[in-house]
């Protein structure tokens, strides 16, 4: 669901929009599964420079710059750092037919996106 509301934010060209969504996902979703990563207490993004730097590294990929294409590309590490993070606790509800439909949404914005910064 975040994901292809940020997709769809991206495809708007709301940019401003596209930063506030990666970064609810960075706080909301990944911070707290990088903490359960590392075995620390899961409270967003508190902290983590300092208690997993090498994860501090992969999660600042995920913010981008001001661009559709920096955007794009911060969305693709969002969604490739959260396929890592799953495999620690898979979810019981996965659905592969919704997440196979919203990468393709998702595919299809980043190549609009590439396309439209050349």
């Amino acid at each position: 669901m975040w994901v292809h509301y940020t997709a769809a934010k991206l495809g708007r060209g709301e940019l401003f929009e596209t930063h506030v969504a990666l970064a609810q996902i960075r706080l909301l979703v990944l911070g707290p599964m990088a903490a359960r990563r590392i075995g620390s207490e899961q409270r967003g993004v508190r902290r983590l420079e300092m208690l997993a730097p090498e994860i501090s590294r992969q999660l600042a990929t995920t913010v981008g710059d001001y661009s559709a294409a920096g955007c794009a590309t911060a969305l693709h590490h969002t969604i490739m750092i959260y396929r890592d993070f799953r495999t620690d606790a898979l979810p019981r509800n996965q659905k592969y037919n919704a997440e196979t439909a919203v990468i393709e949404f998702v595919d299809r914005i980043i190549a609009n996106a590439s396309a439209r910064a050349k």
